[in-house]
């Protein structure tokens, strides 16, 4: 099982691409877990609450979002690596399935959570 949280959208896609062709060579039934953001909130394209206010902090902090994924466009892009996606769950989806109606006082991330084998 690999966790892989808080970390692509920071790397190069180059950077994504070697990790998760990594994570397709283990051994054949191993999982992966890992967020990542909306394309559409890096390049502006799509607005999503506090998107804008997130990336622009980030930047400034010199750690800037410079990676991201279209969900209608993950299937495609894991399966080129060697994946299979299994679930591509947004932030709210995933915490009202693990955490029920507790979810809706939680804030947090508008990451996505795909897992995929």
């Amino acid at each position: 099982m690999f966790l892989w949280e808080g970390v692509s959208h920071y790397l190069t896609t180059e950077a994504v691409d070697s990790v998760l062709r990594i994570v397709a060579s283990c051994s054949p039934g191993s999982r992966l877990i890992f967020t990542y953001i909306h394309s559409g909130a890096l390049d502006g394209s799509v607005e999503f609450e506090g998107a804008r206010q997130i990336v622009n902090d980030v930047a400034r902090l010199h750690e800037p979002w410079i990676f991201g994924l279209r969900p209608e466009r993950v299937p495609d892009f894991l399966r080129e690596r060697g994946l299979c996606l299994e679930t591509d769950l947004s932030a709210r989806e995933y915490r009202r399935k693990y955490f029920g109606s507790a979810a809706e006082r939680m804030k947090g991330s508008r990451c996505r959570c795909p897992r995929f084998e």
